[in-house]
């Protein structure tokens, strides 16, 4: 479930970045209310598996509830860059920055991979994977990586060619947030491969 917040969260994000909705105020709120209700759920999963702890467990039962906090931690990790990205949206609009109709072009496949990569995590948020979805997630953190690098390097040539160093500085942002959240789950992928 909290797996299919992160990734509800950012498919609206998506929407919003290119297509900013009418009441900015009433967005903002919804990713509010999600990103609380994540942290809620974090709070209660990490409660339950560490009462689990207690319970004498074997230690290959221990060592997966670690792995599992850690794919707790790394989802709200991946709520929180989403609660980000939806304020740089509200920030463009309240400061009446423009972004370059080739920046939005241009982060449209960065944003399909990661959403590629959180229905990734979504659908395999329950069980362990093996070397061959683990190499799968590794390509995706990758290519989420080079496109960074890509968008980051056309940013630097607008902004020496003289660019709205505000707009730029908020694209950079969000670029740095995204590719956060590629390694939010490639890290949740390795806790993945790792179950026993």
């Amino acid at each position: 479930d909290m797996a299919g917040i992160a990734r509800a969260m950012f498919a609206r994000y998506r929407v919003a970045v290119t297509n900013p909705p009418a009441d900015m105020e009433a967005e903002v709120d919804w990713f509010r209310r999600e990103e609380t209700f994540a942290d809620q759920m974090q709070e209660e999963l990490t409660t339950f598996l560490l009462e689990t702890t207690r319970h004498d467990p074997s230690e290959k039962t221990q060592e997966n509830i670690h792995r599992l906090l850690r794919v707790v931690d790394e989802l709200e990790n991946i709520t929180d860059c989403c609660m980000n990205l939806i304020y740089l949206v509200e920030r463009r609009g309240r400061k009446k920055l423009v972004l370059h109709e080739g920046e939005m072009a241009a982060l449209e496949p960065f944003l399909v991979i990661a959403e590629d990569f959180l229905r990734f995590v979504e659908g395999n948020a329950t069980s362990r994977i093996d070397d061959e979805q683990l190499k799968l997630a590794s390509d995706m953190e990758d290519r989420i990586d080079a496109f960074r690098n890509e968008l980051r390097k056309k940013s630097r040539k607008r902004l020496s060619a003289g660019a709205e160093v505000k707009a730029e500085l908020l694209f950079m942002d969000m670029i740095r947030h995204i590719e956060k959240m590629g390694d939010h789950s490639f890290s949740i992928a390795e806790a993945l491969r790792e179950m026993r």
